[in-house]
């Protein structure tokens, strides 16, 4: 993490947390509203992370990227099609760093938000459970939990995984889960919610090695 002014570069490799540790520290604000997403900043780039009406491609000046002969080259945010859970999949590269512009704000208040965003998060969702997060991204004019839940979703299970009670819109480890038994019951809550409402819930999360519904 390097600092020049109101600018704050990070490698891809940082939490994300602790960018937005370090940028409320240093009073500057933009990404706060973002605590509680697990994983890096490159992680968060590549899938255009946000929640609570802020995406962290908001802040982003560019980013450092690596092709796969080794060419390091940098993009700037308007090179860049971001849109809703989608940021940068430009094909053979490796995501390295990016350069984040944020505002002077004043700490206290900055934190603030964190510790608020945080209990919002712990009030709606499993956190104490083994889950990999939202499981799916929002449909136009639905919230995906919602949909789940009115279909006779919430606590369905297949083998080790369950549809959360708290929040539909996870899927939990109850211990023993397979990677089989959390996409088999994606597939059935995808089906279910499509036979329903004709509603396509697309995964925010990303499977390698497997293939989801297709309606």
């Amino acid at each position: 993490l390097e600092r020049d002014g109101q600018r704050i570069f990070a490698g891809a490799a940082v939490l994300l947390r602790d960018l937005i540790k370090y940028s409320v520290s240093q009073g500057l604000g933009g990404l706060e509203k973002l605590a509680g997403i697990p994983g890096t900043v490159g992680g968060a780039l590549h899938m255009n992370a946000g929640a609570f009406g802020t995406e962290i491609s908001d802040c982003l000046c560019e980013v450092e990227l690596m092709d796969f002969s080794g060419r390091i080259f940098r993009r700037r945010k308007e090179e860049i099609p971001f849109g809703y859970r989608l940021g940068i999949t430009e094909p053979e590269t490796i995501i390295l760093g990016a350069e984040f512009l944020l505002e002077p704000a004043d700490t206290t208040r900055l934190q603030t938000i964190v510790e608020e965003v945080l209990a919002q998060r712990k009030q709606k969702q499993p956190l104490t459970r083994r889950s990999a997060g939202s499981v799916f991204k929002r449909p136009q004019g639905h919230y995906a939990g919602a949909l789940i839940e009115a279909c006779g979703c919430k606590n369905l299970k297949v083998g080790g995984a369950m549809v959360s009670r708290k929040h539909s819109n996870f899927i939990i480890n109850r211990g023993n889960a397979s990677a089989k038994d959390i996409f088999d019951l994606i597939q059935i809550v995808q089906q279910r919610v499509w036979e329903k409402f004709k509603v396509r819930l697309e995964l925010e999360l990303e499977l390698v090695g497997w293939e989801t519904i297709d309606h």
